[in-house]
């Protein structure tokens, strides 16, 4: 991905970014968003959702095998904050708690880390099985190619990515 374009998400999303400043001992993130821009508005939309979710952080980004895949952990400040909160608020107000993290999350109010992260697991095997429908380079629609490498391309940015390809090779 562009700096530019990268930077914008860091930017937006700092929160889900917190490590991309760390050393390569620490995390992959510091090598960057690792597929072209043609992805973007798909990878901007899956963000808007995983940053609602104060413990996700992301380890690495990248294409593989066609696919948009993303690593990420949880951060450990989630067991301590969120049940904290979680444990004060239903003590206090149980059905209107219950409902907001319902609202929220998605998840119930004695939802374990296993079941976030399941939830979180299925918003990014959702995106990444969408990016297969989805030229890497322009965005527009897409299919896997079949020339030894597997990228999506739409016809236009196959042409020219051969065309590339050939005079290298």
């Amino acid at each position: 991905m562009t700096p530019e374009l990268e930077d914008k998400l860091i930017k937006k999303y700092p929160n889900l970014f917190r490590d991309v400043e760390k050393s390569p001992r620490e995390t992959c993130m510091c090598w960057g968003i690792c597929f072209d821009d043609g992805w973007y508005d798909l990878f901007d939309e899956l963000l808007g959702k995983l940053d609602k979710y104060d413990c996700v952080v992301l380890d690495q980004v990248k294409e593989k095998f066609g696919m948009m895949t993303i690593y990420y952990h949880l951060d450990d400040a989630y067991d301590i904050s969120i049940w904290r909160k979680i444990f004060y608020a239903i003590l206090h107000f149980p059905i209107e708690i219950e409902r907001k993290l319902f609202k929220k999350y998605r998840i119930w109010r004695w939802a374990s880390k296993g079941e976030l992260y399941n939830v979180i697991q299925d918003l990014v095997i959702e995106y990444g099985t969408k990016s297969y429908k989805v030229c890497e380079v322009c965005g527009e629609a897409g299919k896997t190619t079949d020339s030894g490498w597997v990228k999506v391309l739409c016809d236009k940015c196959y042409k020219e990515w051969m065309e590339r390809r050939n005079i290298k090779w």
